[in-house]
């Protein structure tokens, strides 16, 4: 999903779309700066203007979601993929 021409709140509920279903601690992980913590789902959705930068971030979120493995990836193009895997680990 191109997220570019999004609004902050926009983006905010493309996030909360998976909110039910995701689990309530995840890893964001921001690559570039080798930095990752624990947080809380919803404190990352809500925060996202403070922790993602458009056109410079790349951030990864892992989650579960239903005993699955959830990975959600903003990229610096400003795109937004949600992507589930099973059995990998």
């Amino acid at each position: 999903m191109d997220f570019s021409e999004l609004s902050v709140d926009e983006l905010r509920d493309a996030l909360n779309q998976v909110h039910e279903e995701v689990s309530p601690e995840v890893i964001a992980l921001w690559p570039a700066d080798q930095a990752a913590a624990r947080v809380r789902y919803t404190d990352l959705v809500n925060h996202i203007d403070d922790l993602y930068y458009p056109g410079m971030d790349d951030l990864l979120v892992f989650a579960e979601r239903r005993g699955v493995q959830l990975v959600i990836l903003l990229d610096h193009e400003e795109r937004l993929y949600f992507a589930s895997f099973e059995g990998l680990f």
